[in-house]
């Protein structure tokens, strides 16, 4: 029993820093201006990023503005919940989508995704009144079940409901 005890007051200092490690490596894999919204302070207090889906981000012109946004795999450090964060490059500004924030059909936890890329196409749905994208939206999957296209409409993201 103190074997046990011992292995695990040594190997605990051990994973955290693996954490710490990991933490860092997945951060300096971010473009310039995502890493430094992230690593602000009222940011980097209530998200980390997750490794959560491969890969952990995603880069387009996701609001129209002709600059490159990242889209990011986040997680909520309080609730745990996973979401993602979407920087817009040219405002600075990001936009928490699930993480504890309800968003359409995705509810307030995306940890059900397992699939995502970026959605190039110009518009959704071909209904009377497809919508017209002003940038790249980011499709969203759980694998074998449901799919959604998250979009930019001018003032927030959007939730398009692509198949169940």
């Amino acid at each position: 029993m103190k074997t046990i005890v011992c292995l695990f007051i040594f190997i605990r200092p051990l994973i955290a820093q693996m954490d710490a490690n990991k933490k860092y490596l997945l951060e300096q894999s971010l473009p310039d201006v995502c890493r430094e919204i992230l690593q602000s302070s009222n940011v980097s207090n209530q998200y980390q990023i997750s490794d959560h889906l491969n890969p952990f981000y995603l880069e387009a012109d996701f609001n129209g503005d002709q600059k490159i946004d990242a889209a990011i795999v986040v997680q909520e450090k309080t609730n745990r919940k996973i979401g993602i964060m979407i920087i817009h490059g040219g405002s600075k500004s990001y936009h928490i989508l699930g993480a504890g924030k309800e968003l359409g059909n995705g509810g307030d936890d995306f940890a059900w995704m397992d699939i995502w890329k970026v959605y190039r196409q110009k518009q959704i749905g071909k209904k009377l009144k497809p919508i017209v994208l002003s940038g790249a939206g980011i499709w969203i999957e759980k694998s074998e079940s449901a799919s959604a296209i998250v979009y930019w409409d001018g003032k927030g993201y959007r939730w398009y409901q692509a198949g169940d």
